[in-house]
């Protein structure tokens, strides 16, 4: 068996164990691995892959603390350039994030403090689980609350103070050459930051599928690379006894890889492409398969958590082809440019730029973007500050003119799913695999999670706050949204098929109208039922809540608070759902004056969501009698800070034989069909619970 791939079916091992049902790369892999293994050596092959599978299920389990000591002692992992910069600090336990305390700081600056953890994300994702991927391949135990005490113990070396000063320097530099709008655009190129300040110029690069072009990293290197030899071919035209070839053209890429790999506080994509520029020289035959089998490898021996990035994964191949296009340098242009067209497919597949715009913009808008970055840098070495910020401006109006006029949108995740399904039948096609189009096909039909008859009633876990998602067949229906935006476009976005029929906002409380702008802009909901007053633009009016039907279900809101009842909670809009033969009730938080308003106009329900997330303030004895659920849903968050749900409160229910489910740490999910009895939704099989907190 090749070296090669024995590599391959490790590095496939690990990625199934950290990917588990993500049709994007787990699908992908299982062909990979079918179509390279060999009948003769099918049985070491699975035992490697089982070797590497064994090592992704120990690092993806692993256990965080939720304590720290007393007294901290930690060093600065990286320099910061800004005072609204988080700091990473390296603990003896791991990482931890901390948001600067208004200061910039230098690495290797050991500071003493005392503070509070928090988890890098509040509370279980499901799903896709970008978030905790994010957060595990960072490798960050959390972030840092409520810091005092705090004492510089150690000064950094003398060689990480020189950087660091240069580097804040520079950044001073930058900031008084560069218009304000194109600043923290001039620190992500020149500096390899990248913050909050960032976000509206990424906005426009995402719609249009050029977010890859504010990385640092294949094609930032590239061009940095490119830039150089440009400069290098300069003296060529006076003489050419200043060629350079051989080991001295190595020498000065590599030592250009170094400085900018140094310069940008060594990413992971700029260390792993002078690695590689490494292995090209040394060895310029060996095959491009078995550089990036044995390199990627080594990478997920050195860290695992790497195969849990999605940008590494995809810088990984796009690098590598850039790396190997340094031994064809004819054009300075060319290795940017190679790298940058490189980046477009493996993109468009996994649906981050997918963009319907994306592919015709790379084609004309890279050459752009490499020509106004290579013309401010030469505008910052020869001293032409008059003409630094016009060549990036024009590239920003450009993009933000292109962005707004097309209106070009990202499309769905699952476009990008079939999209790349279908790419890999007409690769095997094109390679004459038979067995392995019907392999393909066959998964393809199967892979994701079914689409169950009935009434699936989901409340998901969104910290402190409510959503929750009724679903039949194509119509949906949900109820109150979280309290953010992010937290609801993980847990509730991936769950919606299409515009929901109905969206219901109980009451204008930020842990239930949170996410609302969310939902607007991905999946605008038809109608939507509210008190507030106050929509986003880009939702539809609302409208009076009256008796609805959509196909099988059937939605109608109790009456309305009278006028004694004061405060938003009391007021909250009930609802009540029909459909497969049973009744639901969603309480919002009312509390017990609102209970007593509505006693005996509850009804019996089947699954009743708690009302005010299990508080001492509701759930009286009157409720819990009239309606007799057999399911009782709570939406909080783990180690909620207000104590819900209250244990006597859930004694309350359980003494009536209610059975209580608490979306705190995982989604929960019931689903109901006439004639046959309840169970657990057969989707939360299909979605992969975060590591334990």
């Amino acid at each position: 068996m090749l070296l090669d791939q024995r590599c391959a079916y490790f590095s496939l091992g690990l990625l199934f164990a950290l990917w588990g049902a993500e049709p994007v790369f787990s699908l992908p892999s299982a062909l990979a691995l079918l179509l390279c293994m060999a009948p003769r050596e099918r049985s070491v092959s699975l035992f490697i892959c089982c070797l590497g599978f064994a090592l992704g299920c120990y690092a993806w389990s692993f256990q965080l603390p939720l304590t720290l000591p007393a007294s901290l002692n930690a060093s600065v992992e990286r320099s910061t350039v800004d005072p609204r910069q988080s700091v990473v600090l390296r603990h003896e336990l791991g990482l931890l994030r901390w948001h600067g305390g208004g200061k910039r700081w230098c690495a290797g600056t050991r500071l003493q403090f005392k503070a509070q953890l928090r988890p890098p994300i509040p509370q279980a994702q499901h799903g896709q689980n970008a978030a905790y991927r994010r957060a595990f391949a960072k490798g960050e135990l959390g972030r840092l609350s409520h810091v005092s005490e705090l004492k510089i113990v150690a000064l950094p070396s003398a060689w990480n103070a020189f950087g660091c000063h240069l580097r804040q320097g520079f950044n001073d530099h930058l900031e008084r050459l560069f218009e304000p709008r194109l600043r923290s655009l001039a620190r992500a190129l020149f500096l390899g930051e990248r913050e909050s300040g960032l976000q509206p110029i990424r906005g426009h690069m995402n719609a249009l599928g050029l977010a890859h072009l504010i990385a640092v990293s294949g094609l930032h290197v590239g061009t940095v690379l490119g830039f150089l030899l440009l400069l290098l071919r300069l003296p060529c035209l006076l003489s050419p006894r200043y060629t350079l070839s051989g080991r001295l053209l190595g020498g000065v890429i590599l030592g250009a890889c170094t400085f900018v790999c140094w310069w940008c506080a060594w990413p992971v994509g700029g260390v792993r492409l002078m690695v590689w520029a490494a292995v090209a020289l040394i060895a310029p035959h060996r095959p491009l398969t078995v550089t990036g089998w044995v390199s990627l490898l080594f990478m997920l021996l050195y860290r695992p958590a790497f195969a849990a990035d999605l940008g590494f994964l995809l810088s990984h191949g796009i690098s590598l082809v850039l790396v190997h296009g340094l031994r064809h340098w004819r054009s300075p242009l060319a290795v940017p440019s190679l790298a940058a067209l490189g980046s477009m497919l493996p993109l468009a597949l996994v649906g981050l730029p997918s963009a319907l715009l994306s592919a015709p913009v790379n084609l004309v808008l890279v050459p752009a973007f490499i020509g106004a970055f290579g013309l401010s840098m030469t505008a910052l070495v020869f001293g032409l500050d008059s003409w630094l910020s016009l060549p990036l401006g024009w590239f920003v109006d450009l993009t933000e003119t292109l962005a707004v006029e097309s209106g070009a949108k990202q499309l769905h995740f699952s476009v990008g799913i079939r999209a790349c399904a279908g790419l890999l039948v007409a690769s095997l096609l094109a390679l004459k695999r038979r067995g392995g189009c019907a392999l393909a096909a066959l998964a393809i039909a199967s892979w994701q999670a079914p689409n169950e008859p009935g009434m699936q009633v989901w409340m998901l876990p969104i910290g402190h706050g409510d959503a929750a998602l009724v679903s039949h067949g194509n119509n949906q229906v949900v109820i109150d949204m979280g309290p953010t935006e992010r937290q609801f476009q993980s847990t509730v976005l991936p769950l919606l098929r299409g515009r929901p029929d109905l969206a219901i906002i109980s009451h204008a409380d930020r842990d239930h109208i949170g996410g609302l702008g969310a939902l607007c802009r991905a999946s605008r909901p038809k109608q939507i039922w509210e008190q507030t007053g106050q929509l986003p633009t880009s939702c539809p009016s609302a409208t009076p809540p009256r008796p609805l039907s959509f196909g099988e279900l059937k939605v109608e809101a109790l009456a309305q608070a009278d006028d004694w009842l004061k405060g938003r909670n009391e007021r909250s809009l009930v609802t009540a759902i029909k459909g497969e033969g049973v009744r639901l009730l969603f309480l919002g938080d009312i509390g017990l004056d609102r209970e007593m308003d509505l006693d005996g106009r509850f009804g019996r329900a089947d699954l009743v969501k708690m009302p005010h997330h299990g508080s001492r303030s509701s759930s009286s004895l009157a409720l819990i009698r009239e309606t007799q659920p057999r399911f009782a849903f709570v939406g909080a968050a783990p180690g909620d800070r207000f104590g819900h749900p209250h244990t006597e409160i859930l004694r309350r229910w359980q003494e009536h034989r209610v059975r209580v489910e608490i979306a705190d740490q995982a989604p929960r999910c019931r689903v109901f069909q006439r004639g046959r009895p309840d169970q657990r939704c057969l989707a939360l099989n299909f979605l992969r619970r975060a590591p334990s907190r």
